[in-house]
């Protein structure tokens, strides 16, 4: 699921740059453009993961935002592959990366349930019944 819509990419670049980005110009293309906003959410899932329980209903705008900056930068690494992206978008790429890798470390607080660590202790298969330990331990004194 894209946390994150085609409409939101307009809203922030307006139609004539999507279309500019996503294909050659005349139209948006929606394929294009699905698939840069699902590696962004993708993306910033894998960070968010580590730490919080993800409730797709309830995502901090925080996280929209941040997967819109990756999305945009998506876009425009697709369409200037031996160009250069424009500096400002790879600034924008980088602070996004840069406060995803804090809230995965736990020095920024969103708000979602952090995730309980569980530990889990297996000992399997007693080897050795007491009387046979017992005489373990006699035989090393």
């Amino acid at each position: 699921m894209q946390w994150v819509t085609i409409d939101d990419l307009v809203a922030e670049l307006g139609e004539t740059k999507l279309a500019e980005l996503s294909g050659d110009g005349s139209e948006i293309v929606q394929s294009v453009v699905n698939e840069a906003l699902s590696l962004a959410t993708e993306e910033v899932k894998a960070y968010v993961f580590a730490r919080y329980e993800l409730e797709e209903t309830s995502l901090p705008n925080i996280l929209l935002h941040l997967t819109k900056k990756i999305a945009i930068y998506n876009l425009y690494l697709r369409k200037n592959r031996e160009l250069l992206v424009p500096i400002e978008v790879t600034n924008e790429k980088k602070e996004a990366v840069r406060l995803l890798e804090q809230i995965s470390a736990g020095n920024l607080k969103i708000q979602l349930p952090e995730k309980t660590l569980k530990i889990i202790f297996h000992s399997g298969e007693r080897l050795f019944d007491d009387a046979h330990l017992e005489e373990f331990r006699n035989f090393r004194e």
